[in-house]
């Protein structure tokens, strides 16, 4: 799915390939093999500029589509994550707060746009108008070959008014059963 994912749609659906999995299992017994077959094979395919070994916060979520419309997560000890995630609201982790509500909308418009947020797209064009000078000022300076990132960040800056087009999510995780089942039944929503 992951190689596949902005290539294909699922026939009679119009959608693409997304994925979330989990591999659930003890200590030694191959799930880090699995999660590096798997990378080594999106690395075959040209995709690994944007598989990310973690979730910072919803923001940088937002921030990796508008780079590569895909956000592959191939997280090692996913049930770590997902217990911060549970516990944001009660811990000084407000930056996950809004990661699933994230995951779920960018699921949702995987054949369409999906919208960003008022407060996320303010800091998103504040941290791209950054970027942007940052560029502008060494081109000024003589540097060469500038004009493409420059023209990249024009786009990016685009897509936070206009959505994001088809935006590509694929969540693939591997834990061990006690932390996953932990951090799971620890939100009852």
């Amino acid at each position: 799915a992951n190689c596949a994912g902005l290539r294909y749609r699922v026939d009679g659906f119009n959608t693409t390939l997304n994925l979330i999995s989990f591999g659930i299992a003890s200590s030694g017994s191959g799930k880090g093999a699995i999660l590096a077959s798997m990378q080594e094979a999106m690395r075959t395919v040209g995709v690994n500029a944007a598989v990310y070994g973690g979730i910072k916060s919803e923001q940088e979520m937002y921030r990796n589509l508008l780079r590569h419309q895909a956000n592959y997560y191939m997280i090692d000890e996913v049930g770590s994550l997902l217990s911060k995630i549970g516990n944001s609201s009660k811990s000084k982790a407000s930056y996950l707060e809004g990661v699933v509500a994230t995951t779920i909308s960018v699921f949702s418009a995987a054949n369409g746009y999906v919208a960003v947020n008022g407060d996320t797209k303010e800091k998103l064009h504040e941290t791209l108008g950054i970027e942007m000078a940052r560029l502008v000022k060494r081109t000024d300076a003589g540097e060469q070959g500038l004009e493409g990132k420059i023209e990249e960040l024009k786009k990016q800056m685009s897509s936070i008014n206009d959505g994001i087009e088809n935006p590509y999510l694929s969540l693939c995780g591997v834990a061990e059963p006690g932390r996953f089942y932990e951090a799971i039944n620890a939100d009852e929503w």
